[in-house]
């Protein structure tokens, strides 16, 4: 039986385990980002904090939805999340033509599957199983494609910036063009992002099914709702890079765990809630290329993994 226990050194925690009496390092054969939820399964739970720590989570609450919002203009959407208000609930609200609060735990989840999803693109058919893979609920495809119309209508900019994505791999087709859209610019075959790093997409052409390039051995395809999801993430991870470094540099605290969107760390409990207010004024702090996107920051505590969530 492995049981998790913690090397809190100076050069910050990092998970090991102990079988049958013995130290084994987790040699990252186990990909902590796949564990699953709390409610689906103990296992989280049992990575414990050592004797007077915490384990913290900070995580950028919906930074993929709050970008792709931003990125596109959709107003609406930005300033919901800049207010406070419940996305979901409010989108779930709309959907079903009543008041939808959290207690309306199927309605609440359809509608954040929409606002997560569908912002790049997804049609009925990958709704429905995304819900059933997800969370087991079943949905017919009269109300997936209800619910893909009422969310391309609701916040029609996202839609519209699939299109000018679409114009944009035309300009990374054609050695040199050029274009900005935000905080990313558009040249030959790759993307640039606001740290001088880039998306690269060897090979792009288009072809008769669309634009297409090399991934490895194999031939992967390109529009513009995938180079949204592509474009989204990479500033999602820029900003949660930037904030892992700002809370070493200014707290002097080194994460134990990323897993996606949500940063780890072991606090002894002395320390906790000072550092959590330096935490949630770095983490909520736009970096100079999105002074105006509307982050947001949960932090949740306790002597497990299982607690952050």
């Amino acid at each position: 039986m492995l049981v998790p226990v913690y090397d809190i050194a100076a050069c910050g925690p990092r998970s090991r385990f102990v079988a049958n009496g013995k130290l084994v390092h987790n040699s990252e054969k186990i990909n902590l980002q796949n564990l699953p939820q709390p409610h689906k399964s103990k296992l989280r739970s049992a990575l414990r904090a050592p004797p007077g720590h915490m384990v913290v989570g900070a995580d950028l609450a919906q930074i993929e939805a709050r970008l792709a919002g931003w990125l596109a203009g959709q107003t609406s959407l930005v300033d919901a999340f800049r207010s406070g208000i419940d996305v979901y609930s409010a989108f779930g609200t709309k959907l079903y033509g009543r008041t939808i609060t959290k207690a309306d735990k199927r309605e609440r989840f359809l509608a954040k599957t929409a606002v997560l999803g569908l912002q790049y693109g997804m049609g009925p058919d990958k709704y429905i199983g995304t819900c059933r893979a997800q969370e087991n609920i079943k949905v017919d495809l009269q109300e997936a494609t209800k619910v893909v119309y009422i969310y391309r209508d609701t916040y029609s900019r996202i839609p519209e910036l699939w299109r000018t994505l679409d114009g944009a791999l035309d300009v990374m087709a054609e050695p040199g063009c050029k274009m900005q859209i935000g905080p990313v610019v558009f040249k030959h075959r790759e993307v640039v992002l606001p740290n001088g790093m880039s998306l690269v997409y060897p090979n792009l052409e288009r072809t008769i099914e669309g634009y297409q390039y090399t991934f490895g051995r194999e031939l992967r395809h390109i529009y513009g709702g995938k180079l949204l999801e592509n474009i989204t993430q990479a500033l999602a991870t820029l900003v949660i890079k930037a904030n892992m470094l700002s809370i070493y540099t200014k707290l002097g605290t080194r994460p134990a765990l990323q897993i996606h969107d949500e940063v780890v760390y072991i606090i002894q409990k002395q320390f906790l809630d000072n550092w959590i207010v330096g935490v949630q004024h770095i983490m909520a702090t736009p970096p100079p290329w999105c002074l105006d996107a509307p982050l947001g920051v949960e932090i949740n505590y306790g002597a497990t993994l299982g607690d952050c969530k």
